[in-house]
């Protein structure tokens, strides 16, 4: 009986141990949701007050927690002084990196007032539908 009982002792910690690491991954991607909604609030208020959009990123990181910061100053990097072709798919690549369903939401965001130059979606209207939605969601 005792390499039985040692064996299911090692089983149930093994699945107490994976439930608690299931737990961490849940509170990390719900903080970076909370982030997205903040910094998309940050960026709709900066726009709106006549800033630039890589301005109203950099301001909306600082205003994010750690967890934020990694992924608003991963996109500040990705589309600063880039040129509009090479700013899209940095936009896709952010997105896919990050793995988040707030995350996919906001680049698509970014992605559709910038995929056509002569795009006559507006940004800001977007920020603010999007806040509007993720503050229901969370």
């Amino acid at each position: 009986m005792g390499p039985v009982a040692a064996i299911l002792f090692a089983i149930a910690g093994g699945l107490m141990y994976s439930g608690s690491l299931t737990d961490l991954r849940e509170t990390f991607r719900l903080r970076q949701a909370e982030d997205i909604l903040r910094a998309v609030g940050t960026m709709a208020s900066m726009l709106e007050s006549g800033e630039g959009e890589l301005k109203a990123i950099q301001e909306a990181a600082k205003g994010c927690s750690p967890i934020g910061q990694m992924v608003m100053n991963d996109l500040y990097l990705r589309i600063s002084n880039q040129t509009q072709e090479v700013i899209v798919p940095n936009l896709y690549a952010w997105a896919a990196r990050w793995d988040h369903p707030a995350v996919d939401i906001f680049a698509t965001v970014l992605i559709a007032s910038k995929e056509k130059a002569d795009s006559t979606i507006r940004t800001l209207p977007m920020l603010e539908n999007l806040r509007t939605t993720l503050s229901a969601i969370l």
